[in-house]
Parts: structure tokens; sequence; C-alpha cells
């Protein structure tokens, strides 16, 4: 155990924030690679000197901002990200009505909304990005 990720006492802050910060800090330096599982929830707890109830909140936070996957019966994963996942994040896709997607519709076959193919000429995979409507 790193003497260093004991947590003494909190900067200000609760806890947990503090125990996300220094496994941000672990992902970050490469300890855990995308796709791995990270190490159990006991031996995290005493790697930073807390309760598992304080690190379960910690890892919450990072499962909410897809930094962690957790796959029951399996564990807690560092989540990794395709670029076309990425780039979703950063978009906002609008169907023909207006309204935005998620990427559960996204998925959808034809049909759904999605535009499929621009006026421009772009590829329908980056129509969905890069291209707005022709104005009416």
């Amino acid at each position: 155990m790193d003497r260093h990720d004991v947590i003494t006492a909190p900067t200000g802050g609760p806890i947990f924030k503090e125990v996300k910060r220094k496994m941000l800090a672990a992902l970050a330096a490469g300890e855990w690679k995308p796709g791995e599982a990270i190490p159990a929830e006991p031996r995290l707890a005493e790697r930073f000197g807390i309760a598992i109830g304080t690190l379960r909140k910690a890892i919450d936070e990072l499962v909410a901002e897809n930094v962690l996957l957790r796959q029951q019966g399996r564990g807690t994963f560092v989540a990794t990200h395709s670029r076309d996942r990425m780039l979703f994040l950063f978009f906002n896709i609008i169907r023909h009505d207006g309204a935005s997607i998620n990427s559960t519709e996204l998925a959808k076959p034809s049909g759904c909304g999605v535009k499929r193919s621009c006026p421009c000429g772009a590829s329908p995979r980056s129509a969905t990005i890069s291209c707005t409507p022709a104005a009416a």
C-alpha cells in the first residue's frame, strides 16, 4: 500500500471526493488500463484507509461519469471509449423534427427520423454530426 494514498485529513470537501480524485490520478498514471478490472472494493478501501461505503460513493460518481463500468457478478472495469462514442458525447444530434436524440435512438434502423444523408454530399455517418438541414 502506498502511504500517499491514505486519506488522513480531507482537503475541505467530502472524503469520497478526495478518493475520487486519487482514483482519477491513478487512472491518468496508467495504473489501471481501459478494459481492465480495478481492484476489489475491500482492497481499495484498505489502500485509501476509508470505509467501503465511502469508496462506493466515489466509484458511483466515476460510474455515473462513464469513467468506470460496473458489471454485476464480474467487477468494476475501466471504461473503454470508441472514437464514435466520444464524438457523440460532444455533439448534439437532432432529428428532422428538431428533437434531440440519445444513443439508443441513434442505433435504430432507418426510418426513425435520424438524418441519413445530407444535401452537401457528406457521408451518412458524418451527416448526423456535422451537417445542418437546408433552410426550408
